[in-house]
């Protein structure tokens, strides 16, 4: 199995053209920060992971930072339409190894710790595996760090880093804001329930979080709003980017909308499209979960099975 690893990482390498990936300057630290992100189509919700990005650059200034898109699909639409290339997480890893890094920790920029995490972690196990022609490990260390929504302090500060949002679209009794979270067939989908409790706990009945499609939908919310007593609702994304869910989903003018099904009940609706990348606080989430990442090398390294 390890010479079948090493044999494909030699491959794709030779094989594949040097496509232009987000990198800064190269270093001699021999370290590196790769932030996987799913990815969007949307130049307009691009500044989320932007942002993200401008932000592990300047935290971390003697670490080479580079960025891939899970997204299969959306690296083939930016391909086509824009003539942007961006590397998946293995096309990253494996540029990083034939650069010469060495010690390489890789911060998902997900919601929650489900499928798409998951499959990130099975990927970074198979590069801790690999070895060179020489028998040595591709990777000295190669740590993951942990989702937006992983413990207990991480949802605290969640709602701390929304407060001002909550300010100014809560602030009254007859006002409330609605997130919109994707949703997950996966178990740590109950995250949602959880930061939606927490938030209540701390603002009060008219700050509700809702996924699409998953438990709690925005069916399940709407005996909260009405007996909340609530005319004005705000939506706004509980996602990374506001991309095609932000903008068609949520806000859209489709009679499934958020915005339309609320209309229908008779409530004033608002939208904010921005993403939680354009969020200081949340991105100063990641950036720990970065660093922790970074201060477990040489310790075990990979602890999510």
């Amino acid at each position: 199995m390890r010479v079948f690893l090493f044999l494909l990482l030699c491959v794709i390498v030779i094989l594949v053209p040097r496509y232009s990936v987000l990198a800064g300057n190269k270093n001699s630290s021999g370290k590196a920060l790769l932030l996987n992100a799913f990815g969007t189509s949307h130049p307009q919700a691009r500044v989320a992971i932007e942002c993200s990005y401008e932000t592990a650059r300047k935290t971390f200034p003697g670490i080479e930072v580079r960025l891939a898109f899970s997204s299969r699909e959306i690296r083939r639409i930016l391909t086509q339409k824009y003539h942007e290339r961006i590397d998946s997480p293995i096309m990253a890893l494996t540029r990083l190894a034939d650069d010469g890094y060495r010690e390489v920790a890789v911060q998902p920029l997900h919601v929650l710790p489900g499928i798409e995490f998951h499959e990130l972690v099975h990927t970074v196990a198979g590069f801790r595996s690999m070895r060179d022609n020489h028998d040595q490990p591709v990777f000295s260390h190669l740590t993951i760090g942990k989702p937006l929504l992983t413990s207990e302090k991480d949802f605290r500060l969640v709602a701390q880093s929304l407060r001002k949002d909550i300010a100014a679209y809560a602030g009254n009794k007859e006002s409330a804001l609605v997130l919109m979270g994707h949703g997950s067939h996966h178990a740590s989908n109950a995250a949602y329930s959880m930061l939606n409790a927490i938030l209540q706990d701390e603002y009060g009945k008219n700050v509700c979080v809702g996924t699409i499609g998953k438990y709690p939908t925005i069916s399940d919310l709407m005996p909260t709003l009405k007996q909340a007593g609530t005319r004005k609702i705000t939506l706004m994304p509980f996602m990374l980017v506001a991309g095609d869910h932000a903008r068609n989903d949520m806000a859209g003018d489709g009679e499934d909308s958020w915005k339309s099904i609320l209309v229908q009940h008779g409530f004033e609706v608002h939208s904010v499209i921005k993403g939680l990348g354009e969020n200081e606080g949340i991105i100063s989430i990641y950036i720990e979960h970065a660093r922790h990442a970074f201060n477990a090398m040489g310790q075990k390294e990979c602890t999510w099975k």
